[in-house]
């Protein structure tokens, strides 16, 4: 069987020895067999390098990378540095991939940059994300989508960022020649879509395939968020400083500002829940989302919302949020914190 492309995969490695094998085996058994696989070990303490050593020895399509820990974002740019084939693919080291992935998501049609959907995996529990779109479409319509929703596409906030991430894409790897991804410790973990927004920027087309066929390893849903972030507010201002400055810089529409100012809005959200994973009490809590919703930003934002297209729950949480109620906000977003918890155990 011939090949019309051979695709690089780059995955980071950290620590991944209860996943790194399922990780490998998924991928040096694909069906579409054209592949350079390049494993970065940034440093692991474990057994993560000599699993990828006895690996790199059963299959020469295997390279292995060496470093000091550097962190995921210069893992990734290692790869980036040596990889050959005409698409690039990243997974991360505790993710897997369906055996026939690239051979049904590229085929004969290949395409700047391709999408595919994916699975959510908790524990035992595997559920399937909606992307909310599939087909052909030019490049600067899915990069106003990374930047943020717009009018009905906020009937399901909670697809902000469902294009966001890096991994489940295909990259033509002449579109990343002069890309690298940024160690952006301070704007947390969207790297991803910030490396998306500038990838976008350089292609034509995006080929969407609403069906999953990457695995996403979550945490178990009783951490329904991460651990607390104390930093996590300051952060997003500065990732919303740089996606502003991306548009202006690039002379957007002034679509890309709404849906922008939509992002900032329903971040409160995912604020308050961060601060409901706090040891705060409920009056500290009350007092930093106060302090949040009276932020010139969020008011500005919460100015030109889009009521009318979201959710009627969500629309009340964030009608308290536009009014800068704090104690609403804060005892909507503990109810909605306890019930999810409360859901996933049981």
């Amino acid at each position: 069987m011939e090949f019309a492309y051979k695709i690089s995969i780059i995955i980071p490695c950290y620590n991944a020895e209860p996943y790194i094998e399922q990780c490998l085996d998924s991928i040096l058994c694909q069906t579409y067999i054209a592949l350079e696989i390049i494993c970065i070990d940034d440093g692991s303490t474990d057994s993560t390098l000599q699993i990828l050593k006895e690996n790199a020895e059963k299959d020469s399509r295997l390279q292995l990378i060496t470093q000091k820990n550097a962190g995921i974002a210069a893992a990734r740019n290692a790869g980036l540095k040596i990889a050959s084939g005409n698409y690039i693919a990243f997974v991360d080291a505790d993710d897997w991939l369906e055996t026939d992935t690239f051979e049904k998501v590229l085929g004969d049609n290949g395409g700047d940059v391709i999408f595919f959907s994916y699975y959510r995996n908790f524990g035992s529990t595997q559920l399937t994300k909606d992307l909310g779109l599939s087909g052909n479409f030019p490049a600067l319509y899915v990069q106003r989508r990374i930047v943020g929703l717009v009018g009905p596409e906020l009937k399901d906030i909670t697809s902000f960022d469902a294009l966001m991430t890096c991994w489940g894409k295909l990259y033509k790897r002449e579109l990343l020649t002069d890309l690298r991804f940024r160690d952006l410790k301070d704007f947390g973990t969207w790297e991803d879509g910030i490396f998306n927004l500038e990838v976008l920027e350089n292609a034509s087309t995006v080929r969407i395939i609403n069906k999953p066929y990457y695995h996403y390893r979550k945490a178990p849903q009783a951490t329904y968020t991460t651990s607390y972030k104390p930093d996590l507010y300051q952060r997003w201002l500065y990732k919303f400083e740089w996606i502003r400055e991306f548009i202006e810089q690039h002379h957007k529409s002034a679509e890309y500002y709404t849906a922008l100012q939509n992002r900032i809005a329903v971040t409160t959200l995912n604020l308050a829940f961060n601060e409901m994973n706090s040891r705060k009490s409920f009056t500290e809590k009350t007092q930093v989302i106060s302090q949040i919703l009276k932020h010139p930003l969020y008011i500005s934002a919460f100015g030109n919302f889009q009521f009318k297209h979201v959710p009627m729950v969500w629309k009340i949480f964030y009608y308290f949020a536009a009014q800068r109620n704090a104690v609403a906000v804060t005892l909507m977003a503990d109810l909605i914190y306890k019930w999810a918890n409360r859901k996933s155990t049981t």
